[in-house]
């Protein structure tokens, strides 16, 4: 019997159906390309449904069985023909005398599932009737069931880690009054902000804090040590010092390129100032940004360790950076620095395009002022970092949290009513490390919020 062709469709006419011409008004003798779709995903649901029943159908003599080669490794079956023995020598499921029982249980199993796929389908049909809140809202349930669970398995509390006796330190608080105001300063701020965009940010990248709402974006720059560059120079050396100081591929790509950034793209400006360039279309354009300013404390981390005993002159070389950074943030009217700063002529540090004089809250100088404090004890960089840090609570701070400012050169600059979420995550960080021990600055940020709550939550 031959089996009359459905496809192609092109070339086939459908007669004429005399259902009136109410109906259908203006028939059509042959299908459109949405039509025939229709047609074939009919037709392959069909198939699919009677290839479906008849895989769950129950085994029997009338059926020829398809080995599909995983049949037995999912659903084992007796061979009749050996009497239920493999032809490798392995038994599969008794010895020929219990195949009925063998067959019953592999019935069993077939049926049962199939009820589970069917007890599937409908969670997931009941699923898709409730609303989205409905759904939402358990799926917080689970998650607050786990957290219950997860805090009965742990209580037992973690034994307690004795502080250090550090110079200055009494009962946990420093005695130089001065001192003690700074921190409660910092865990003031570090409160304001967090506490905003818990309440109006949560689950977004960045916070609006005077439209008090989330806000998402990418930043993005072009190729240079700062934008799009910075985190591969800095994760060199980092992967060279997680590793113990073992990976030495990690730290030969660091000093080769710094090697390179040092040769070409190192310069100093008229009035003394160190600074990196940026390599664009075959030259050095004098330009560098805030984001190249976190070399300077790369720099410093990185000394110990270089090639041919450089280290000396790497550390000094970070803090000839870190001294144009400061200068890029003291030659503004808010003392804080800008995006990008030129080196060209009688202009230095400071930055000449109108979409260049924006801060948005950036930690590369900061970042950098704390590797170099750690480094040399010099009070200077602890004491810039209290600056950008006045300025900022000075400047961008409103009602709703922090934000950025379009124009350092400003007195009464305009905001961009964006708190970045790095601001957080790196800057009040380093801001906290010049003032407290790493542990403390721990302790500070579980005083703002219960984190293994929000975790689990």
């Amino acid at each position: 019997m031959t089996t009359p062709a459905l496809l192609p469709l092109s070339g086939r006419r459908i007669p004429a159906l005399n259902v009136g011409t109410a109906s259908f008004p203006h028939h059509r003798a042959t299908l459109r390309l949405s039509e025939k779709f229709i047609l074939l995903l009919i037709l392959s649901a069909f198939i699919t449904l009677c290839f479906g029943a008849f895989f769950f159908l129950p085994d029997s003599s009338k059926h020829k069985r398809f080995d599909l080669g995983l049949e037995d490794v999912l659903i084992p079956h007796v061979d009749t023909s050996n009497g239920g023995k493999n032809l490798g020598g392995y038994l599969i499921h008794g010895q020929g005398h219990d195949e009925h029982r063998h067959r019953e249980e592999e019935e069993r199993l077939r049926n049962k599932i199939q009820a589970d796929h069917e007890k599937a389908l409908e969670e997931a049909k009941e699923k898709l009737k409730k609303s989205r809140d409905e759904i939402q809202a358990e799926i917080q349930t689970e998650k607050n069931k786990v957290a219950q669970d997860m805090k009965k398995k742990d209580d037992k509390p973690l034994p307690p880690v004795p502080l250090p006796n550090l110079i200055g330190i009494n009962g946990g608080e420093p005695e130089d009054l001065d001192i003690r105001e700074k921190r409660n300063k910092i865990k003031e701020m570090m409160k304001h902000a967090w506490d905003n965009y818990r309440q109006y940010g949560w689950g977004h990248n960045e916070l609006k804090p005077i439209a008090r709402k989330g806000h998402s974006t990418n930043i993005f720059d072009h190729t240079s040590v700062g934008g799009l560059g910075d985190s591969f120079y800095e994760y060199l050396l980092k992967a060279w010092l997680m590793s113990d100081k073992r990976d030495t591929e990690a730290r030969k790509m660091y000093d080769d390129a710094i090697e390179a950034i040092e040769k070409h793209l190192i310069r100093k400006s008229n009035g003394g100032l160190t600074f990196i360039g940026e390599w664009k279309n075959g030259h050095l354009e004098r330009k560098m940004g805030h984001l190249t300013c976190f070399a300077g404390g790369m720099f410093a981390l990185g000394a110990d360790g270089s090639r041919d005993d450089k280290a000396g002159h790497y550390l000094q070389l970070g803090a000839e950076i870190a001294h144009t950074c400061h200068e890029s943030y003291d030659r503004t009217t808010l003392k804080l620095g800008p995006e990008a700063f030129k080196f060209d002529g009688g202009v230095e540090a400071v930055a000449v395009r109108q979409n260049e004089k924006y801060y948005i809250l950036r930690p590369e100088v900061i970042e950098t002022y704390w590797y170099m404090w750690r480094f040399t004890h010099d009070p200077k960089y602890r004491q810039w970092g209290w600056e950008a840090m006045q300025a900022i609570d000075k400047y961008c701070r409103v009602s709703g949290g922090f934000s950025g400012v379009k124009d350092v050169y400003s007195s009464s600059p305009a905001y961009d009513d964006v708190q970045q979420s790095f601001f957080l995550a790196e800057t009040l960080k380093f801001l906290c490390l010049y003032l407290f021990q790493r542990r403390e600055c721990l302790l500070v940020l579980t005083e703002l919020q219960d984190l293994r709550t929000n975790v689990s939550l």
